[in-house]
């Protein structure tokens, strides 16, 4: 039973690696934190005047192709 926590918490800190979130374009607001790091744009984002974007530091944003 150990040898499985041991392996079931290796899966999860590996997973939470390797971890990224799709942005397919829109409106965007909030914070991008870095345990959800890549951020992968895969259309044109807008920040509205009336909302903020936060970025983690350490954040990778990567973009696939040329978005404003």
């Amino acid at each position: 039973m150990k040898k499985f926590h041991i392996i079931l918490f290796l899966f999860m800190f590996f997973s939470a690696l390797f971890a990224n979130t799709d942005i397919n374009g829109g409106n965007v607001s909030g914070t991008w934190l870095l345990r959800n790091s890549p951020f992968i744009i895969h259309n044109d984002i807008t920040i509205a005047s009336n909302d903020s974007l936060y970025i983690d530091e350490g954040v990778v944003i990567k973009f696939d192709g040329f978005y404003h």
